[in-house]
């Protein structure tokens, strides 16, 4: 929703979580007709158009380095035949360098840098 002045009309509001229940089928259930009768947004805010554009490039930027991180990681855990390899990843690690939660590890930068490419499947013939 826009203003008469092109600004960005931004609403954070609650949603009617009973979209795709059935009145029988939930003790707490609550008519859409009753619902409405108490709505109030949590926050309402103008936003300039050019700021709402700055925060659609920001997502895109931030879409694009999701995408290139998910390629990266399938290039880690999967090798040339298509084979997944998470498990043996986690294995390895765990077994020859006592690490045991090796998503933690990543989050802190403990993990062997070979890991963090199709290096480790590679060298191994895996």
């Amino acid at each position: 929703m826009s203003d008469k002045d092109g600004n960005i009309i931004f609403e954070i509001t609650p949603h009617y979580k009973y979209h795709f229940c059935e009145p029988d089928e939930t003790p707490s259930f609550i008519s859409y007709e009753e619902w409405i009768k108490d709505y109030k947004p949590y926050l309402i805010r103008v936003v300039p158009r050019d700021i709402a554009h700055q925060w659609l490039n920001q997502a895109r930027e931030i879409l694009n380095a999701i995408d290139e991180n998910t390629e990266r990681e399938r290039k880690i855990f999967e090798n040339n035949e298509g084979k997944e390899l998470t498990n043996e990843w986690v294995k390895i690690l765990k077994e020859d360098y006592g690490i045991e939660d090796p998503w933690e590890a990543k989050k802190e930068n403990k993990i062997p840098a070979e890991f963090l490419t199709d290096e480790w499947w590679k060298k191994r013939g895996l």
